[in-house]
């Protein structure tokens, strides 16, 4: 977001205020404020006295490609370095636009393959990706609700190229060519999902960890069994 906009420089005012009225004088705040179009004003709907946990990793590095600065360096010079807290701007200017995208599966199923990301890492403002669960051989039983899995980062000096290639990926993602997943039938047993994958390589272990899983319950089952019936007097010897 350029801060000489408008509406910008209307949100960051209206930030001030939030702090000031919350008593948040000293650090890093994780603010989310919207921007009501209707009523023309903005709107806090967080606010935390850290900084924001969306921008680890590669984050801080998009953080300085855009504003020459990064949120863990911020503070930490605001605690310990007071030349350093006095050289930063009041407001960071715009040295590159950039954009973060949180990928996310939209079906579950067998992960083969992640050709988004191949397509991604052509693009003229690709920074850089951090993946965090999504890796090629992942079966995916249950769709994240809320916690991204693969991190896109996008800058450039010209803010049309950052928003085509930000469309570019959206489209792959709307269009289910940004991940490469099998999906299983609904009564898929351990032994239909073994017979299924057994040709795709760096696939076959999680369908061998699921039935070791099963030989192990088995194994539980019939110790429980056999004390149950040494309650009853009966000996039995439990393997």
């Amino acid at each position: 977001m350029e801060p000489q906009d408008h509406k910008i420089q209307a949100i960051i005012e209206y930030a001030n205020k939030v702090l000031d009225a919350t008593g948040l004088q000293n650090g890093a705040s994780d603010m989310e404020v919207f921007w009501l179009e209707k009523e023309g004003r903005p709107c806090v709907v967080d606010l935390n006295g850290r900084w924001t946990a969306l921008m680890w990793h590669d984050g801080l590095a998009l953080e300085k490609e855009t504003v020459g600065n990064d949120q863990i360096t911020a503070t930490i010079n605001a605690y310990l370095d007071g030349d350093a807290f006095e050289e930063m701007p009041l407001v960071p200017s715009m040295k590159q636009h950039g954009a973060i995208i949180f990928t996310m599966a939209r079906q579950t199923g067998f992960l083969r393959d992640i050709p988004g990301l191949a397509v991604a890492k052509e693009l003229p403002s690709y920074s850089g990706s951090y993946n965090d669960g999504m890796f090629v051989g992942t079966l995916i039983d249950k769709l994240p609700t809320s916690h991204p899995c693969l991190f896109i980062l996008l800058a450039h000096r010209e803010k049309a190229v950052v928003d085509e290639d930000y469309d570019r990926i959206i489209g792959l993602e709307n269009s289910g060519a940004w991940f490469d997943i099998r999906q299983l039938p609904g009564n898929t047993s351990l032994t239909a999902l073994r017979s299924n994958f057994d040709g795709l390589p760096g696939q076959r272990l999680p369908a061998i960890a699921a039935l070791a899983m099963l030989a192990v319950a088995a194994v539980f089952a019939l110790v429980a069994m056999s004390m149950q019936k040494v309650r009853d007097g009966t000996e039995y010897l439990a393997i």
